[in-house]
């Protein structure tokens, strides 16, 4: 258990989803598992998300090394013809 919150004799878990799947009254190692799989289904689509994300902030770089690209080579031929 970790970090307290309000009141100094309270507790929070890092891991509540797990231990309440754990300590929920009649739980099965079967409940526990299926909040894992829930988890690890929800740990793969936001890994998914952040690639994607990934993806396009390369392409925004991209982006913005090709328009100083440009703007160089604008700029030096404006300077050139005022």
């Amino acid at each position: 258990m970790s970090n307290h919150l309000g009141d100094a004799n309270k507790m929070v878990s890092d891991t509540p989803r797990t231990d309440e799947a754990y300590f929920k009254k009649g739980a099965t190692m079967y409940d526990l598992a299926g909040e894992m799989k829930r988890m690890e289904r929800e740990l793969n689509a936001a890994n998914e998300r952040n690639e994607h994300l990934r993806d396009k902030i390369d392409g925004l770089y991209d982006l913005s090394d090709s328009i100083g690209e440009c703007l160089q080579k604008f700029g030096k031929q404006l300077r050139r013809n005022p």
